[in-house]
């Protein structure tokens, strides 16, 4: 039983402050099936926390001296968030939701209703977490209040630390009974299983009868197993480099269209969810989540990536544009067809802006371009759209593939004409 008092000092403040920013609101206890909330916690671990001591933080900083990443922050920083991430220990399931009979949802838990028909997934998922070692587990479908607009803002831009947290996420292949089946599985197709699949340290699959896809009953990491990289490589199209990478501080060294090459074939029930999807991967934040905005939450998640990592890639896109943004598309299927050689060393807005008006551009790519088309205005104040396309050079480098920077000039609503 946890002792009658609380810990306190530097250490359980350093305990205090992870549990209430960098975990979820709440969990679920795989042995009852009933919320954790962070409070619990903190009093579920409140003895491991207490038995940790500056003796022991110490000698872990000592051999981080020999650790180049430990220069970029504080060492004892370092120490610490790792002696808190092995004790506050939880799983994390990624899943497809089961639209037939329904997934439990908050309300139910909190009321205590259990149809089984809706609670088969979640018992199975936190039987194979408490075997596994774990007592607290997540799951999409339950520990988030969706009726609470600021828990939902909280959990769209916190779940891919949440993830990456997790000492493993188990994966739930509902349609699969073997490798041979990831083809056709529709959790490869998801827009939110990316960030699912990227983030955790850990991922362990299971096929639709909840029986592990790998022979090792302990919680390595399947992605880095022979006999799983090759068919996990070709259901996702992402590299092995970045399926066996750790990602778990955001996925470095790929482009921005890379990385949207990889969301663009993926779907999600509600529109807004392909850029909700994706905020945690790119590490922005968006001044608000509101699920009536439809095709409007792309380009404001472009416009967010933009400010902190500006690259000409972000308009390295084709089909239908933002219906508030001609120079930004509607959805992540525009990015598809990523060719990594395609301007490499060449290609380079260096300074742009997205404005009301459309796209400013103060530094032109430094590669040749030609005019491409231009679309005349429908009339007086309406939009006109012009594309230039680079020359091929005396190689026919540029030639390889006919990609165009489109620009879209929305004239101010008091122009009468188009020059």
């Amino acid at each position: 039983m946890p002792s009658q008092s609380l810990p306190t000092g530097p250490i359980a403040d350093a305990f205090k402050e992870y549990i209430n920013n960098e975990i979820p609101a709440r969990f679920i206890h795989t042995s009852n099936l009933q919320f954790v909330s962070r409070k619990d916690v903190f009093s579920i671990f409140q003895d491991r926390i207490a038995s940790v001591t500056e003796k022991q933080i110490q000698e872990r900083i000592e051999r981080l001296q020999s650790d180049p990443l430990a220069s970029y922050q504080p060492r004892r920083e370092m120490v610490l968030r790792e002696i808190i991430q092995e004790i506050v220990e939880y799983d994390i399931l990624s899943h497809r939701w089961d639209e037939i009979t329904g997934e439990p949802t908050f309300q139910d838990i909190s009321s205590g209703k259990q149809p089984v028909s809706k609670f088969k997934k979640l018992a199975q998922f936190c039987e194979t977490s408490r075997k596994l070692g774990r007592n607290l587990a997540w799951v999409d479908t339950c520990c988030i209040d969706k009726a609470n607009a600021a828990e939902l803002s909280e959990a769209i831009h916190g779940m891919y630390k949440w993830y990456a947290h997790a000492y493993l996420c188990i994966v739930h292949l509902a349609e699969s009974t073997s490798f041979s089946d990831w083809d056709r599985d529709s959790w490869f197709t998801r827009g939110w299983t990316l960030q699912e699949l990227l983030a955790p340290k850990r991922v362990k699959f299971y096929n639709k009868n909840w029986l592990a896809l790998t022979l090792s009953q302990t919680p390595d990491d399947d992605r880095k197993l022979a006999n799983v990289i090759s068919p996990l490589e070709k259901a996702t199209g992402i590299p092995r480099a970045v399926l066996t990478a750790d990602n778990s501080q955001g996925v470095h060294g790929h482009t921005f269209w890379e990385i949207m090459s990889w969301a663009s074939r993926r779907q999600t029930t509600r529109v807004e969810d392909m850029a909700y999807s994706l905020v945690g991967l790119f590490h922005v934040s968006l001044t608000s989540i509101a699920y009536r905005e439809g095709q409007r939450a792309f380009p404001r998640l472009v416009e967010a990536v933009s400010e902190t990592n500006p690259s000409w890639d972000i308009f390295a896109w084709f089909g239908k544009p933002s219906p508030d943004h001609f120079a930004l598309p509607s959805s992540p299927a525009s990015y598809t067809g990523f060719e990594a050689d395609v301007g490499r060393d060449r290609v380079g807005v260096q300074k742009f802006a997205i404005t009301a008006y459309g796209l400013s551009l103060t530094s032109l790519p430094p590669i040749p371009m030609e005019l491409g088309s231009v679309a005349q205005p429908e009339g007086p104040g309406k939009p006109f759209h012009v594309t230039l396309k680079p020359q091929s050079d005396s190689e026919g480098s540029m030639g390889r593939r006919s990609t165009a920077l489109g620009m879209h000039y929305q004239p101010p609503r008091h122009a009468e004409s188009c020059q």
